[in-house]
């Protein structure tokens, strides 16, 4: 979830090395979902600003689909795509990408 971290990994290896990279983008549903991720997937480092994005937020749904939109948009400049995992929320990846205008 930090797009420095994703363009100095591109830049320092993967892109020497002739490798293409998708970016993982996981559709987060609420502050608890966030926060289940970062406890269980083992590499998951969502940052705190975002649960606490998603915690005060009147739409927790809405905001995930609208963070998600923001690192689609934001990762596609850096990597060679993303890979977006939406658990029990596939209807809601049209959004994102409508969004992310792609």
């Amino acid at each position: 979830m930090d797009a420095d971290a994703l363009q100095r990994f591109c830049l320092e290896i993967a892109d020497p090395l002739g490798l293409p990279v998708l970016a993982g983008v996981f559709l987060l549903k609420s502050a608890k979902n966030a926060a289940f991720i970062n406890r269980v997937v083992p590499g998951a480092q969502i940052p705190t600003a975002l649960i606490d994005r998603l915690a005060g937020a009147a739409d927790p749904q809405g905001e995930g689909i609208k963070i998600a939109a923001e690192q689609v948009s934001s990762y596609c400049k850096i990597a060679k795509g993303v890979h977006l995992m939406a658990i029990k929320a596939e209807e809601s990846l049209v959004q994102v990408l409508s969004l992310a205008e792609i």
